[in-house]
């Protein structure tokens, strides 16, 4: 009974400061934040599940709930990386992601959820590889964040996918009986949760909304609007938009000013953050060339605008025009 009380504290730790978090940056206005705050939140309604689980007998529905909610976080974490590529909007078609989730929550009295019982067998080793392919997904969208999302966020993104996929480690483990006790599981949530938070306390533009950091910013609206005008006169005459390997450090180093105020200027005057900002100038180059040249590929394209390789070009596109490149070469014919 102690080791279960101990266990409840130290794991109601972990679900208090992801709440916390989670609903902290929901105020944001930025979308890469909402998605973070909701991955975060829906992870902790997840967690709230399993640590009443080892204390209490819960109802069919309440169980099939928490499976709900894990089947969402996958998707959450790859919607993620994908905003943080420069996606600036979450699509109809994006909503698809969640059809399994949505499952679970109106057949949430009727999916068995009963150890032994096969099909809970069945349907829970589904939630995990579900939840793995997630994983999958999102550490194709890290190798392609090379050179096209800034280093920290780069490092942040693949350190939340590692976490998340350890904590699907443990349920599988537990799963397979390879693990005896249940409660390793919001244990590990609790753990990684402490850790991630320190990692994005260390990580440029984590856990800061962007009231607060314009608030302690020296910078004046006057003084924002004027570096804003300097940043595109580097990306209209000078076409700094064009260089794979740009920056923020790129851009702070041009403008002699701190990477930290560039990206607040970014963000406060054009309501996008860095990649999205610098996106823009490439796709709308892009576009001029795709109407100019029918015959240039589109692989030659993506390079010469500043991407590293097609698929982040093609994500980007896609996110500004609604569009892949081929399918507005072929409109425009």
């Amino acid at each position: 009974m102690e080791n279960i009380i101990v266990v409840s504290v130290l794991s109601s730790a972990g679900l208090g400061l992801s709440f916390f978090f989670g609903f902290f940056l929901l105020r944001d206005s930025r979308l890469d934040n909402k998605i973070l705050a909701l991955i975060l939140i829906v992870l902790s309604l997840r967690m709230t599940k399993s640590i009443f689980y080892t204390a209490m007998d819960l109802p069919l529905f309440i169980k099939n709930l928490g499976i709900a909610a894990n089947t969402a976080v996958g998707p959450l974490l790859f919607l993620y990386g994908s905003v943080l590529l420069g996606k600036t909007r979450i699509a109809e078609k994006d909503f698809l992601h969640f059809i399994p989730s949505l499952a679970y929550v109106l057949f949430c009295n009727n999916i068995p959820n009963e150890e032994g019982n096969l099909l809970w067998i069945v349907t829970y080793g589904m939630v995990l590889v579900h939840s793995f392919i997630y994983v999958f997904f999102s550490i194709r969208s890290y190798g392609k964040m090379q050179g096209n999302v800034d280093a920290g966020l780069r490092r942040w993104y693949i350190q939340i996918t590692g976490a998340l996929a350890t904590i699907w480690l443990v349920y599988s483990l537990i799963f397979l009986t390879v693990i005896p006790t249940y409660s390793f599981g919001p244990l590990a949530f609790s753990i990684l949760m402490f850790l991630l938070v320190y990692v994005g306390f260390n990580t440029r533009k984590l856990f800061q909304i962007e009231g607060k950091k314009y608030a302690a910013s020296k910078i004046t609206d006057e003084e924002g609007e004027a570096i804003l005008q300097q940043l595109k006169r580097l990306m209209e005459s000078d076409r700094f938009y064009l260089r794979s390997d740009l920056s923020l450090t790129n851009l702070a180093d041009a403008l002699h000013i701190s990477e930290r105020d560039v990206s607040l200027v970014i963000n406060k005057h054009t309501s996008q953050n860095f990649s999205s900002f610098v996106n823009g100038y490439r796709i709308e180059e892009a576009i001029e060339r795709l109407n100019s040249n029918q015959d240039e590929k589109i692989l030659a394209i993506a390079m010469d605008v500043g991407f590293n390789n097609l698929s982040s070009f093609n994500q980007a596109f896609k996110s500004i025009t609604g569009r892949t490149p081929s399918e507005f070469r072929a409109k425009a014919v």
